[in-house]
């Protein structure tokens, strides 16, 4: 028996790791034709009904957020401008839509698990 050593930074690891993998499946989802970047795009679809869920960077402006209010549609918003940008090959994003419930239901569980390290303030709503 000895004693077990944690990392200090164990948890960063563990946080940046989590939001790396939500990076990944919002870049397969966009590669897939399931999602859309931007705040028009995203509109776009929320006007046509097929938005199933919206990814806004947590860091948007709460006004700039609100502008895409839609009925009973789940808004994940835990990821930076710069994070979400990655998944679209931008340098930063602030509004995508996920248009199919599939990769949206995927995306939630990974934005779940990413919820527990940056809190839940942020979690979907």
């Amino acid at each position: 028996r000895q004693k077990l050593r944690v990392a200090p930074d164990l948890a960063d690891r563990g946080e940046a790791a989590l939001a790396r993998r939500c990076v990944d499946w919002l870049g397969r989802a966009r590669r897939a034709g399931a999602a859309v970047a931007g705040f028009e795009k995203t509109r776009a679809a929320l006007g046509r009904g097929t938005l199933v869920a919206i990814v806004s960077a947590a860091d948007a402006s709460p006004s700039e957020d609100a502008r895409l209010a839609g009925p009973d549609i789940p808004r994940l918003a835990l990821l930076t401008r710069d994070e979400l940008g990655q998944a679209f090959g931008r340098d930063a994003l602030v509004h995508a839509g996920i248009v199919d419930r599939g990769w949206a239901a995927r995306l939630a569980a990974e934005h779940a698990r990413l919820a527990g390290f940056r809190g839940t303030a942020a979690t979907a709503h």
